[in-house]
């Protein structure tokens, strides 16, 4: 479910020219508690600022005809996501496995569920595609050694025979790459294409079986990458030095020989066939057959300099996969843990369960003259204790004015200072500015908050320049009122946040509260609801 999942969610975003860090998106999907529901994939599409709907809507074709061009829905009685391309005469039908069925709009409608999730396309159609630094910068460096060691192949002048054989060779270390993938549990559409194309394959059966791993710890891709490498690097230097191939020759031989052994493998004791697998040994074939039809003269396979430069080939490429197979591994785990982690750390059960344990504090509006931002009469009330002068109170601030900005109708924030009682102080002087601007201009605060909470801000300078704002006179009461809460409840250092009256667990960072939001508006909701039944 986990790729298929991943690769409609991918080509939903695609449809509706939203770019975003699909290795990112991945690990959110996989790591939601509640994973593969409505709820994960509404989530993730939360996590990524994208606005989205999940409804129940009637199955009709007036329904039907005013949906958008691209959804995702479901079938009745399976819970298996499909994405949905509604054109004007006919419906599209994408799966997460790559399989594609049109039907007519009857057709659909007689299977289709009602249920679907629609988002909005972004602002900008054309934006700029976000990828993994990681990735481009390897992907980067491969391709120019790649291009490198292809200029002096071609510089060399090669005969159609080398030109063959080494063309085969780099078809033969990409197949390798794509049963890498697979053996690191790594997702790879080509390679899904070929090794499920119907019930006698199965690329996974073959290459987990123990015929696939030799001397405990080199497996078959291990094998036909440091193979072809080798043999791309060897011929890179026999035609730099101006020696003879003889020796690739000679070890082709020794190469096909091993293939009888894995198709009978494959055919007797697996009893699957893996088309990548039978890719290298075509590779293999082909490049024996070359030998036979494109060199018109006999070769001296005891060439002692053809020789050496082979083993050195397959000692330069051992020597490097060695080091770099468990680097990928390791990433590999690290991926693994960390989706694992976020699973840990979006549990709402456990967020609950530690802040449910900590103590009930009255946070009604101190004369009701405190900041307030968002609805009102939101279910969710939230007490944010900071202080301008704190640096860390300018990542709490940011934290939470994002929150806001995606739930502003769901949560009411109350801001509350903890400055000094001395008038003079910087920290007090800005508190009492931005409570006058409250008060004299309520449209302003956001921005007023921003500028304060900025990582460049400078308080001084902001004072004089907000100088000529008008008030509505001093707040010092309410300042000392704030202070002496603080002291009263033992919050002594800021940042300090609230919801609904019990403080956030420390062991949680603010940003983790999106996790944890809709659910914490649902329990309140249903909450308010047995109120009015009892």
């Amino acid at each position: 479910m986990g790729d298929t999942l991943f690769n409609l969610i991918v080509n939903f975003l695609k449809d509706n020219n939203h770019n975003v860090n699909f290795n990112e998106l991945k690990l959110q999907l996989l790591s939601h508690p509640s994973y593969p529901s409505l709820h994960s994939i509404t989530g993730v599409l939360d996590h990524f600022n994208i606005e989205n709907l999940a409804l129940q809507v009637p199955v009709d074709l007036g329904t039907l005809e005013q949906l958008p061009e691209s959804f995702i829905s479901t079938t009745s009685g399976s819970s298996q996501y499909i994405l949905v391309s509604n054109s004007p005469n006919k419906v599209e039908l994408r799966h997460g496995d790559g399989r594609k069925e049109t039907l007519s709009k009857i057709q659909f409608l007689q299977l289709w569920s009602g249920i679907i999730i629609v988002i909005d396309p972004p602002d900008k159609k054309i934006g700029k595609k976000v990828s993994d630094v990681g990735s481009v910068a390897t992907w980067t460096v491969s391709s120019f050694f790649l291009i490198f060691l292809l200029l002096i192949f071609v510089t060399s002048n090669p005969t159609p025979f080398e030109y063959v054989h080494f063309s085969l060779s780099v078809v033969g270390l990409v197949i390798s790459f794509l049963i890498l993938k697979l053996d690191l549990g790594y997702q790879s559409k080509l390679a899904d294409k070929f090794c499920n194309s119907n019930k006698l394959t199965s690329c996974d059966a073959v290459l987990n079986s123990n015929g696939a791993t030799f001397l405990k710890f080199l497996k078959m891709s291990d094998l036909s990458i440091i193979y072809f490498s080798a043999l791309i690097l060897s011929w890179v230097l026999h035609l730099f030095l101006g020696e003879v191939y003889s020796s690739m020759v000679a070890i082709g031989f020794v190469a096909v020989l091993i293939t009888f052994y894995t198709l009978y493998y494959q055919f007797k004791v697996v009893k699957k066939w893996c088309p990548l697998c039978l890719g290298i040994t075509s590779v293999l074939w082909f490049q024996l057959l070359s030998v036979f039809v494109l060199i018109d003269t006999s070769i001296n396979v005891y060439n002692f300099d053809s020789i050496f430069i082979l083993l050195f080939s397959f000692l330069a490429t051992t020597s490097m996969w060695l080091f770099i197979k468990p680097l990928l591994e390791k990433q590999q785990e690290l991926i693994k843990l960390k989706v694992e982690h976020y699973k840990f750390k979006k549990n709402f059960d456990l967020f609950y369960a530690l802040y449910g344990k900590n103590d009930f504090v009255e946070t009604n509006n101190i004369n009701g003259k405190e900041i307030l931002l968002g609805n009102k009469d939101a279910v969710l009330q939230m007490l944010l204790v900071t202080n301008p002068s704190c640096f860390y109170c300018k990542a709490a601030h940011t934290d939470i004015m994002r929150l806001l900005e995606k739930h502003k109708d769901k949560v009411n924030l109350m801001i509350r200072f903890n400055v000094p009682k001395d008038a003079d102080h910087p920290s007090h002087k800005t508190a009492d500015k931005l409570l006058q601007i409250y008060h004299s201009d309520r449209s302003n605060i956001e921005t007023a908050l921003h500028e304060v909470y900025s990582d460049k801000a400078n308080l001084e300078n902001w004072l004089a320049k907000s100088e000529s704002i008008a008030s509505k006179g001093s707040f010092e009461q309410l300042l000392h009122d704030e202070k002496e809460w603080c002291n009263k409840n033992g919050i002594h250092f800021t940042p300090a946040l609230f919801i609904d009256g019990k403080q956030y667990p420390k062991m949680y960072d603010r940003s983790d509260l999106q996790y944890f939001i809709e659910d914490l508006v649902e329990l309140n909701e249903d909450s308010i609801s047995m109120e009015k039944i009892i």
